[in-house]
């Protein structure tokens, strides 16, 4: 980012987006560009509050934004998460995206591998773990690539699917998801002993409890009583229901 573009976005952070791109012109600076941070930065921080406090973060496209879990409820998962491990755990998560739920989650783990398909969204995030918390590595890589080349273990493996078909719809069932959470089950036993999911409120509790051997907990989420999410904590070595 070049210093012109970057003053224009510090001097218009909580300016008017739709205002700003109907203003004046600026040929000298990426506008583009500068209107994205502008507002991604006013979405996070209605969303993400604890991220605006950190200076030098990029945002990716709109869409990614608003896949991004809220900043109550990745800090719910987050507790959940560490309530599990009496010291600083190891953390996988095989769909970062954005990193909201990482950034939270890995406050409490001592190390943390995040994978992110899309390359520039990992550069994204790769670059703002730079800032939040060095303890981190992104990798720009397919989830099922690495689950089946990794020999390492992993006290905690998680993992957010998309829940989009090829044509953009909501999807409900997990063998829909992407990437398929059924599918990589075998191969994500062999590398950890708990596996947590974000899942839509859409998810039919009764189906998840059918498909998915070992749920531990499982939490319907919510905020200004709204359910957001479904969270299921799984542990394969436990033999409690």
């Amino acid at each position: 980012m070049d210093t012109l573009t970057e003053k224009y976005i510090k001097n218009h952070l909580n300016d008017d987006v739709f205002q700003l791109a109907l203003g004046k012109k600026h040929p000298d600076i990426d506008i583009q560009f500068a209107l994205r941070q502008i507002s991604g930065y006013q979405n996070i921080k209605r969303k993400v509050p604890a991220f605006t406090e950190f200076e030098g973060l990029l945002y990716p496209t709109h869409i990614s934004l608003e896949q991004c879990s809220s900043q109550s409820t990745a800090q719910f998962k987050a507790l959940e998460i560490s309530k599990l491990f009496p010291d600083n755990f190891s953390l996988l998560d095989l769909t970062c995206g954005f990193g909201v739920d990482a950034f939270f989650i890995s406050k409490y783990a001592g190390h943390a591998v995040l994978l992110e398909q899309n390359k520039e969204l990992a550069d994204i995030t790769k670059h703002n773990f730079s800032i939040l918390n060095k303890n981190v590595e992104v990798i720009n890589i397919d989830a099922e690539d690495f689950i089946k080349s990794n020999t390492k273990r992993f006290d905690v493996v998680f993992i957010d699917p998309a829940r989009r078909g090829t044509k953009g719809e909501k999807v409900v069932l997990l063998e829909d998801c992407t990437p398929n959470i059924l599918n990589l089950l075998p191969d994500i036993k062999k590398i950890t002993d708990v596996l947590a999911i974000k899942l839509s409120p859409m998810f039919d509790i009764k189906q998840l409890i059918a498909k998915l051997p070992g749920i531990k907990n499982i939490y319907s989420i919510g905020v200004d009583n709204e359910c957001k999410e479904i969270f299921v904590i799984m542990d394969f070595n436990s033999t409690e229901e």
